[in-house]
């Protein structure tokens, strides 16, 4: 017998010796901690469609999966399930593998508008209206829809961040609610962080179940929350306006990845002429402009759908939220500027960035 085979065996009794020393020492160590260093309790908190985020730019986030039938809305802002990230629609292409031959991807954010709170199919909604468009338009788009009710600026960019770059998108396109001055979701998040301080529990992402049971991993993940000495109490994390952040941090962005940025300025659709948000608007397409965004202010093209239709009522299903036909107009206008506008998903015009994909 080779010298080899001889060795064999007292490789694999080593190997074995050094995994039962580092069982039997994990095991000791949870012994230790739950007798002397009890760990935070830990769950998993939940309002309809969101939850808590460890993520302090969100907040909150949808939670993938989420089916909802009932009668009532609430807290759930749409009927169906979301898809494999959260977000409404069917599910997003796998980031991993390049578009389709021919097609390009674009990444819409927003909030409950571009989410197409309201609407029963999602096929009325922005994201999807804007890719039949551009279809009908000879552009084979591949949308990715990343709105989330109640999120501001800087959560629709922190989204894209954590979830939309990796679909390399050519364009991002930001549907700006005048409300996203500040954060408006309905008491979403300050439910949430009331039932964490209630609950006495540290919030987590579901984790598997050998996790959840250890109170070593608890003491290790949620040694902050260990710490204190009572429950964190609810707060705003995003006091005042955070747009010229949100902004910055997208250009940055925009120029790291090379992707093309086009700001969608919906009106408040209480009243449209004469109409008393103007100011709103310049704001916005300043602070936008100042980054080299494409800019392209809804109102007009509010306005003269109403006219053709004869009223605001057949847009608006409240004076935020468009009806299926006031995202038709939408989409329209925004196909136009995407096919028209020099630069913006023009594959000639790719930064080197993008030609590197």
């Amino acid at each position: 017998m080779s010298p080899q085979a001889r060795s064999g065996p007292g490789w694999i009794s080593r190997l074995a010796l050094i995994c039962g020393g580092l069982l039997v020492g994990l095991l000791a160590a949870e012994i230790l901690v739950r007798a002397l260093a009890p760990p935070p309790e830990v769950a998993v908190l939940e309002l309809g469609r969101f939850r808590l985020s460890q993520n302090p730019r969100l907040g909150y986030e949808p939670i993938p999966g989420t089916r909802h039938q009932g009668g009532r809305l609430g807290i759930y802002a749409y009927r169906g399930t979301s898809n494999r990230l959260g977000f409404r629609g069917p599910d997003p292409p796998d980031p991993s593998s390049p578009p389709r031959p021919g097609a390009w991807r674009l990444v819409l954010l927003g909030d409950s508008l571009a989410e197409g709170m309201g609407l029963e199919d999602f096929s009325h909604t922005l994201p999807a209206q804007l890719g039949d468009t551009l279809g009908e338009a000879g552009e084979d788009v591949e949308v990715i829809n990343l709105a989330v009710s109640g999120y501001n600026t800087l959560q629709e960019v922190e989204t894209l961040r954590r979830h939309g770059l990796a679909f390399r998108p050519r364009v991002v396109v930001v549907a700006y609610c005048l409300n996203d001055r500040r954060r408006s979701d309905g008491r979403i998040l300050a439910r949430l962080l009331a039932a964490r301080a209630a609950a006495g529990t540290e919030a987590a992402q579901p984790l598997p179940p050998v996790l959840a049971w250890s109170a070593l991993y608890r003491k290790l993940a949620f040694a902050d929350a260990a710490e204190n000495e009572s429950p964190p109490t609810p707060q705003d994390p995003f006091p005042g306006d955070t747009r010229a952040e949100a902004f910055d941090l997208l250009a940055e962005l925009s120029a790291d990845h090379g992707f093309d940025v086009v700001i969608a300025v919906f009106p408040r659709l209480a009243r449209l002429d004469p109409y008393p948000f103007h100011e709103d608007h310049a704001e916005v397409t300043a602070l936008a402009q100042a980054r080299g965004f494409e800019v392209l202010d809804l109102l007009p093209t509010f306005q003269a759908c109403a006219r053709e239709r004869g009223s605001l009522a057949s847009l608006r299903l409240d004076r935020w939220h468009p009806s299926a036909a006031g995202h038709r107009c939408a989409a329209e206008a925004l196909a136009r500027r995407l096919v028209q506008a020099e630069g913006v998903g023009d594959p000639g015009e790719q930064s080197p960035q993008r030609r590197g994909t």
